[in-house]
């Protein structure tokens, strides 16, 4: 769907975007195109879209994929994607917030692969759920095999940051794979155009962690999430800060503890806590769980 496309279907059904939801419409089929490509789809492929909007996105999807579960929270957008499933027996339009749906009541005969993470989302987010999406999806699940998502431009390179650069977002989400930016997006490729560029972010999400392993093929860690988090939080309270010091005063133990402990991981006793790696994090993790009983 090109602009002159959505714009009369906006006027036919008497829409108009609304920015306070971050309603931008995507204009630019090869967009579409590429967003769709970095989900890797197959046939037998169940696809969840979140704010699916005019229905751009979905119905690509649709061609792709075995099944299509369309979640959309406006419902001046309901006539317009009802009208699409009628066309593609293999839709579902769930209008509700994508944060309180229960995966065991959509998707028919599908609920049960939902519901054990064996689908994948494919989807042009509003930017203003980025975060909540991601932790959400990763930490609290279902957890999809594969996400492809259109995001803020800034965002997505702090979730893709390494060591130096590294921040409480970009962990959360190398716990639980491998994202990488597959295209930057101009904001021309959007209707009304948004303030900020857009990236293409792809997410290869694993099943279980082991240190031993190359990125690629990483999974989650077999660790209590909660505690690991707690850590995250602690480390990252005060970025200028010392890690050392942030762990000394938020975990509430003797600083000869956490210094005898950097030693033992090879850790310079000034490092702050955006310098480290995932792996280093899970390590400092596996010394200090036993004070965070």
């Amino acid at each position: 769907m090109n602009k002159e496309e959505l714009i009369y279907i906006l006027k036919k059904h008497h829409l108009r975007p609304k920015r306070e939801n971050g309603q931008n419409f995507l204009v630019n089929p090869q967009t579409v195109e590429k967003l769709i490509n970095a989900a890797e789809l197959k046939p037998d492929d169940i696809v969840l879209e979140i704010g699916a909007g005019l229905g751009t996105v979905t119905s690509a999807l649709c061609q792709k994929v075995k099944k299509v579960i369309a979640c959309e929270i406006d419902q001046d957008f309901l006539p317009v994607l009802h009208n699409l499933a009628m066309a593609n027996k293999n839709l579902e339009i769930v209008n509700n917030d994508i944060f309180k749906i229960d995966f065991s009541k959509v998707g028919n005969a599908h609920a049960r692969s939902l519901q054990e993470g064996h689908f994948k989302i494919v989807s042009s987010l509003p930017y203003n759920i980025t975060s909540l999406f991601f932790r959400n999806f990763l930490e609290h699940g279902p957890r999809p095999k594969l996400i492809s998502v259109i995001i803020q431009k800034e965002v997505a390179e702090r979730i893709v940051a390494k060591p130096g650069q590294m921040s409480l977002l970009a962990l959360s989400v190398q716990l639980f794979g491998e994202p990488q930016i597959i295209r930057i997006i101009p904001k021309s490729d959007f209707y009304p155009k948004p303030d900020v560029e857009s990236a293409i972010l792809q997410v290869k999400v694993g099943n279980a962690y082991t240190r031993s392993v190359p990125a690629h093929a990483r999974s989650v860690p077999d660790i209590d999430l909660k505690s690991f988090f707690q850590l995250l939080r602690i480390g990252f309270a005060a970025k200028r800060k010392k890690l050392s010091s942030n762990l000394e005063n938020g975990l509430k133990i003797e600083k000869k503890i956490i210094t005898e402990g950097f030693k033992k991981l090879n850790l310079s006793e000034n490092c702050r806590a955006q310098e480290l790696s995932l792996e280093q994090w899970v390590w400092i993790f596996d010394y200090t769980k036993k004070f965070m009983l």
